[in-house]
């Protein structure tokens, strides 16, 4: 378990510290391990980074809607995913 949640402060961490480095620049000293990143100031390349840098947030979002449905299991989510009846 704390392997588990040591993996996901990591990746939550290196999330947070490429938005401040390409996109926000505000928290240097927070993030000073992503120094070596540019700040990106060009917009036409923001607007290929920040889409992909916001697909962990919405892949949390659609996996945490759908273990929500998995509670009220009218279509049978339970049975279709997990195998279980």
């Amino acid at each position: 378990m704390p392997l588990f949640v040591g993996i996901i402060i990591l990746l939550a961490f290196v999330e947070e510290g490429l938005w401040d480095s390409m996109v926000w620049a505000e928290h240097k000293s927070i993030f000073s391990f992503f120094s070596f990143i540019p700040h990106i100031n060009n917009n036409r390349l923001l607007n290929i980074i920040v889409p992909l840098l916001a697909v962990p947030q919405f892949t949390h979002y659609v996996i945490d809607g759908f273990i929500w449905k998995i509670g009220n299991d009218k279509y049978n989510w339970k049975n279709v995913t997990l195998g279980k009846e």
